[in-house]
């Protein structure tokens, strides 16, 4: 017994012990968290979960504060429970707020070891109430947190917007040759949040353009980075008569050529024919690929035009600079350079699949 006391005791500072243990009934777990104001004053809504008599409902408390963590103290202080944020799941941005520098509002989420960053970053526009309800019960449905949470999931599935967490927000920010894009959220006239399009960033801050729905779809194809599911639909002219054709991304690929301070991008899309009224696709199949190409296109030109007029590189073209063309990187502020470099966008569209009417 004496033989093996010494080992024991030799292997007990070891043991890594419970130090971070956290006590999930000593604390209130936050799942949705607003942010409003501007530096050095900001409104603060967290929501979490709690347990009443018609089942889970999500309550809303806020604070003003210097930073969000001042703001968190000051709920604290008059709460029972503290505040947690290691559950979090979705942060709110106003976007005026994110007009200034952004960061100044996420530096707490990556100094706290317990924070999640798997939570998803989005911008609103309007009063943050609207989408957070009162701490008095009034405003969004108490199932609020539930249902950003479901719509944010459904924005990434089908590709409508650049859905980004908190990790790889940071991961952007302080990336040189490459700007933040984030889903925008706006009111809908029945009092349910709705996707307003996809906020461009210059830097770290919101730039003021926003992307359509399908300019934001565009912009994952153009960043070669779709989500699960991705549609689109364009009309076509078929013996003189207009056509709508709606297809769904198989696959896409891109190819990019950088050469004499000229972006060459080339795009290369195998669909599936999802709808067209006319009937049978498989004869059209070549006049339907040609028309396609065309204004996949031109709808990708329109959008890289647009990036440019907003100084806002979320394709990461000055990666490729910062990497192989050193004397045009230097030139200046890179988002500058950007607007002005010459691009151009090719798309081939190939009909792979043309469901089970031929």
């Amino acid at each position: 017994m004496k033989r093996l006391l010494l080992p024991v005791l030799l292997l007990v500072p070891l043991l890594s012990g419970c130090w971070d243990e956290l006590m999930f009934k000593e604390l209130q777990a936050v799942t949705l968290v607003g942010i409003e104001g501007e530096e050095g004053e900001v409104t603060v809504h967290f929501a979490f979960p709690a347990f009443t008599e018609s089942g889970v409902e999500f309550q809303t408390i806020k604070a003003d504060g210097q930073s969000l963590s001042d703001a968190r103290n000051k709920v604290n202080s008059r709460s029972s429970d503290a505040l947690n944020m290691s559950q979090l799941q979705i942060l709110l941005i106003s976007s005026e707020t994110a007009k200034s520098d952004v960061y100044e509002f996420l530096d707490n989420f990556y100094r706290t070891p317990h924070n999640r960053l798997t939570g998803q970053v989005i911008l609103v526009e309007g009063n943050m109430e609207d989408y957070m309800g009162s701490p008095e019960g009034e405003g969004p449905s108490k199932q609020m947190p539930r249902y950003l949470k479901d719509l944010s999931r459904t924005i990434d599935i089908y590709s409508l917007s650049t859905m980004t967490d908190l990790h790889q927000a940071g991961s952007l920010i302080f990336s040189e040759g490459i700007d933040l894009s984030l889903p925008m959220l706006k009111m809908g006239k029945k009092g349910q949040p709705e996707l307003a399009g996809t906020a461009l960033f210059n830097g770290n801050q919101f730039s003021g353009t926003i992307l359509s729905e399908t300019e934001g779809s565009l912009l994952n194809i153009l960043r070669g980075k779709p989500g699960k599911i991705l549609r689109l639909s364009y009309e076509v002219e078929i013996d003189g008569k207009q056509e709508l054709v709606s297809f769904e991304l198989i696959r896409s690929k891109k190819m990019w050529t950088i050469d004499n301070g000229r972006a060459d991008l080339f795009y290369h899309l195998k669909v599936q024919v999802e709808e067209y009224p006319d009937g049978a696709v498989r004869d059209q199949i070549p006049e339907l690929e040609r028309q396609l190409s065309k204004k996949v296109a031109s709808e990708l030109r329109d959008t890289v035009e647009k990036l440019q007029d907003a100084g806002s590189d979320p394709l990461g073209l000055g990666r490729q600079f910062h990497a192989f063309h050193q004397d045009l990187w230097k030139k200046g502020d890179w988002n500058e350079t950007f607007s002005e470099l010459d691009i151009s966008v090719e798309a081939e569209v190939k009909i792979a699949r043309t469901g089970i009417l031929n």
